[in-house]
């Protein structure tokens, strides 16, 4: 809630923006920027603007000059990225009409505006639900119409025969935009340029050069402990992803369940271990479907097309988990995030080679850094979490669709 000096704060400022200077304006958005960077380390509920007003250098009064409150801090945030890409997206979009011209400016009015927004993009997306409801309502709006405008992009591309026209553009430019809003996970400035970035994921959906040429007995009683572990983290993952980890409850996951709170307690002592065993889960599921994909032809190109494969059938499997894990990856106790977060450099490490090899064969563009490419197949798979609906299309679907985006299959 705001307070008093807030609340006066809000009244003096009341005047429309376009009446304020542009130094307020500034001031205001580098205001806003501190704010993500102190949710993004702290979280929503823990960050505070005693906090925002120190990093800022200025008193905590004078910081509701600009923003009201913690709350109006988020809401504004949303509207700075909502706002920011839509923008981005109208600048796209004039100039040449060419389909594959328009696409690759999408892709680099993306890059940019994210890069630009590295910090609040992460703070949106991983505290949506601490986001004011009339604000979240008016930033959902923009993007589903920020999609429906690239679909209508991808679907000029491949009436253009510029992206491969048999699978379905939903899925295309779900792709594409997973690949382009993962960025903000692993992008560091001093390690690549926008430009770059933007450069090698053009050329990995195929918009620049050219491309080149026997199991033990089975002991009853522990496979119907495990199955019913695993019923019961999927049950908490859709409880958390839900509610959030902080407001979910045990209670509520046992009434889902059909159980007794106690019998939970038979099979996880606590809902912090249930949160471990979930993360335990996603890297455990993935690494093993990778271990199964690197088996058989060993050329670049079916390996890197069995690691697509395998990621979008364990995101399906995992969604729920998945989801939970990135969203509330602060919940997570700190030893089991350190083991998972080696288990996951120890994934990429593994792709990062394939897409290495597929670079030499000429199979993927080899003028660009194998990070940036690599980053742009998993974040493309990664961002299935957020769109996927089962009833819509098949794992296998939206994998085959996905090869031929990089070029691994028919054009």
């Amino acid at each position: 809630m705001a307070t008093r000096a807030g609340a006066a704060a809000a009244a003096r400022t009341g005047r429309r923006a376009d009446e304020r200077s542009d130094d307020w304006r500034r001031r205001r958005r580098e205001l806003l920027d501190t704010a993500a960077e102190v949710f993004f380390r702290r979280g929503f509920q823990a960050g505070t603007t005693k906090e925002i007003a120190e990093l800022a250098g200025m008193s905590q009064s004078t910081i509701y000059h600009y923003v009201p409150s913690k709350e109006q801090f988020m809401a504004e945030i949303a509207r700075q990225v909502s706002t920011d890409f839509t923008e981005a997206l109208h600048r796209a979009l004039d100039g040449d009409p060419c389909p594959r011209q328009r696409l690759g400016r999408v892709i680099d009015a993306f890059v940019s505006s994210l890069v630009v927004n590295q910090k609040t993009f992460a703070v949106y997306w991983q505290e949506y639900r601490s986001i004011p409801a009339d604000a979240a309502r008016e930033a959902r709006a923009l993007e589903r119409a920020f999609v429906a405008r690239v679909e209508e992009v991808v679907a000029a591309a491949q009436d253009a025969g510029v992206l491969p026209a048999g699978h379905a553009t939903h899925v295309l430019s779900e792709g594409i935009l997973g690949m382009l809003s993962w960025t903000y996970w692993w992008y560091r400035p001093g390690e690549h340029t926008p430009q770059q970035v933007s450069a090698a994921y053009r050329d990995l959906v195929g918009l620049g050069c050219p491309r080149g040429p026997r199991a033990r007995p089975v002991d009853e009683r522990a496979e119907e402990r495990t199955r019913k572990r695993r019923e019961l983290l999927d049950i908490a993952a859709g409880v958390f992803f839900r509610r959030g980890f902080e407001a979910g409850t045990t209670k509520e996951i046992a009434e889902l369940a059909g159980m007794s709170q106690s019998t939970i307690y038979h099979y996880f002592p606590s809902k912090e271990r249930l949160m471990e065993e979930i993360a335990r889960q996603v890297y455990g599921d993935f690494s093993e479907a990778l271990d199964r994909a690197l088996t058989g032809d060993r050329s670049p190109a079916a390996q890197l097309g069995r690691v697509i494969d395998a990621f979008a059938a364990s995101v399906v499997v995992n969604q729920k988990t998945f989801a939970v894990y990135w969203k509330e990856y602060r919940s997570i106790p700190r030893e089991v995030a350190r083991e998972a977060h080696a288990q996951e450099r120890a994934y990429v490490g593994r792709v990062e080679r394939i897409v290495a090899a597929a670079q030499e064969q000429g199979v993927l563009p080899s003028r660009h850094a194998t990070q940036v490419l690599s980053e742009g197949v998993l974040g493309m798979l990664s961002w299935m979490h957020w769109w996927y609906r089962p009833g819509e299309h098949t794992p296998q679907q939206v994998a085959a669709a996905f090869r031929d985006l990089v070029g691994l299959g028919g054009r």
